[in-house]
């Protein structure tokens, strides 16, 4: 393809997002004709020259973007027996929502679907191979014999993107969204507060209006809702049990305080409880919080918690819970989305969870 375009792409790329950037300068882009658009493999950037000529700077920029997080990823490592072509389709659902979440401009045709915003590429794997639609037989476009000389050093490569990624959280400079995508690299690196609200964020998010559209796709040639944040309505359930001891506690209201002064529009419904529930309070939009007299210090049990919200309360969509983990669980996955946030690493039979980091 043209050399000085494909430079000064990557040039804008370093420029405008340097963790993709400086990932993208190191992969090599080989031309083939024999592929339609685009594919990474093997450490390697395949184009189709004709296609990616007509392509504006931007467009060749995303491409290159997703290139560099398949490279994050490990694509090709995770794929194990999976199909080569639908987990190549899956990654790049997972990544372009991403980039354009990041404010890059896709081409026509890179795969994007609005299902699939905020999923991990198994998940997406998993509803392609269920869709009937979708044909999984695909030879491989490009045969790339990964002998001794051209094999990467996984392990230099790790340490080299481990060593970007901390350099570019000290700056700032990390994407949004690259949480989602690399869970192993914000391990005990990013703020457990920071987590809980991005967490409660993309939970806003679930609402769409098409009035305004979302101006980020117009320029695909179809409008898409727009989302919008509407009133925080979620319960927060905290562990007044006996394993909790009074710094816990303090954390775990004092987020709960942080929660409520982040958001302008709130009804939260505030639960105490060990094994049994201690106290029930609601607070509204710009209603301080007053920290009930605790009661409790008894076994854990959750299953209070969740029994009074499907009988007492109104169909919830959230419960934040905090709590160590240490006590019985529901039998079965309540219909309720449940973040755990607990003072210490343990098992969750459902949910998603968070460890507060000191």
């Amino acid at each position: 393809m043209d050399n000085s375009k494909l430079q000064k792409a990557k040039a804008s790329l370093m420029i405008e997002a340097p963790y993709f950037g400086n990932i993208a300068s190191g992969i090599d882009v080989i031309d083939s004709n024999s592929i339609p658009t685009y594919r990474y493999k093997n450490s390697k950037l395949y184009l189709n020259s004709n296609w990616a000529n007509n392509l504006s700077s931007a467009e060749l920029m995303a491409i290159l973007a997703n290139s560099a997080m398949k490279k994050v990823l490990h694509h090709e490592d995770r794929a194990n027996k999976r199909s080569s072509r639908l987990w190549n389709l899956a990654t790049d659902y997972a990544i372009n929502s991403m980039l354009l979440q990041n404010g890059f401009i896709l081409p026509l045709q890179a795969p994007y679907d609005m299902q699939f915003e905020g999923m991990y590429a198994e998940e997406i794997y998993n509803i392609l191979s269920n869709d009937n639609n979708v044909d999984e037989d695909e030879s491989d476009d490009e045969q790339d014999s990964e002998d001794d000389n051209n094999k990467l050093d996984k392990k230099l490569e790790k340490a080299y993107l481990k060593s970007l990624f901390d350099k570019m959280k000290k700056e700032s400079l990390l994407p949004e969204g690259l949480d989602r995508l690399v869970p192993s690299y914000f391990k005990n690196q990013i703020d457990w507060k920071e987590r809980l609200r991005r967490y409660i964020n993309e939970f806003l998010k679930s609402s769409y209006r098409f009035m305004p559209p979302n101006s980020k796709h117009l320029y695909r040639g179809y409008a898409l809702p727009s989302l919008y944040s509407k009133t925080l309505e979620i319960v927060v359930a905290i562990d007044v049990s006996g394993s909790i001891d009074d710094n816990s506690l303090a954390q775990f209201f004092s987020e709960l305080e942080s929660i409520m002064m982040s958001f302008s529009d709130y009804i939260i419904d505030v639960i105490t409880c060990d094994y049994k529930i201690r106290s029930v309070d609601r607070y509204t939009t710009a209603e301080p919080i007053i920290r009930p007299k605790i009661e409790g210090g008894g076994a854990t049990d959750f299953r209070a918690v969740f029994e009074y919200i499907s009988r007492y309360l109104d169909n919830p969509k959230l419960i934040i819970y905090f709590t160590d983990a240490q006590g019985s669980f529901p039998d079965n996955a309540p219909e309720i989305e449940t973040l755990w946030i607990l003072n210490s690493e343990a098992k969750v039979p459902f949910g998603e969870k968070i460890v507060i980091d000191g």
